[in-house]
């Protein structure tokens, strides 16, 4: 298969064995990047809040989110990303993909199958939420059609606080409207 014409495979977690190993892939992935951004003190306790096993199996059951394996061509777990639906929008949560696989378009393949996603569900855009200081994350969101259109700093608890840039990609009205 061709580089060019691969698309990630986005492999529902169902099972309590995927969701824990959505937990893993957070803690080996969040370890290596986010470290140097937020500390190792805040990655530990973010990990714990929102990226253990069991805050992501409340967030499916709960809060209805969507999480997904990004699989890569060799079929291994390269990260894995989270939807929930938001009114008009598609609420991009998680979207993380580990070192070894970074730079090879798989951000941009998951985002084209997301906005088709969220096309077909009706949804105007899709939006995330970007640490301020995650510079090279942020490019790759300009070159993928994401603009700022605020910024939010929310307390987490523990002292601890997201500073982040709220992005969203517009979608195509003709899309949105069958």
């Amino acid at each position: 298969m061709k580089q060019n014409s691969f698309r990630p495979l986005l492999k529902p977690v169902q099972t309590d064995g995927e969701i824990r190993a959505v937990a893993e892939k957070a803690s080996e992935i969040w370890h290596e990047h986010f470290t140097p951004i937020l500390g190792k003190a805040q990655v530990e306790y973010m990990l714990g809040r929102f990226q253990s096993a069991q805050a992501v199996s409340d967030a499916i059951t709960r809060g209805h989110y969507r999480y997904f394996f990004i699989l890569s061509e060799e079929g291994e777990i390269a990260g894995y990303c989270a939807v929930q639906p938001r009114g008009d929008i598609l609420y991009l949560s998680k979207l993380y993909i580990a070192k070894p696989y970074r730079g090879r378009k798989l951000a941009s393949a998951v985002m084209k199958a997301l906005c088709e996603t969220a096309a077909a569900e009706k949804r105007r855009a899709l939006r995330l939420n970007c640490n301020r200081n995650n510079a090279e994350t942020l490019k790759i969101y300009d070159r993928l059609g994401f603009r700022i259109i605020e910024e939010e700093k929310t307390s987490i608890g523990n002292g601890f606080f997201t500073d982040d840039y709220v992005l969203e990609k517009p979608l195509p009205a003709s899309k949105v409207l069958g």
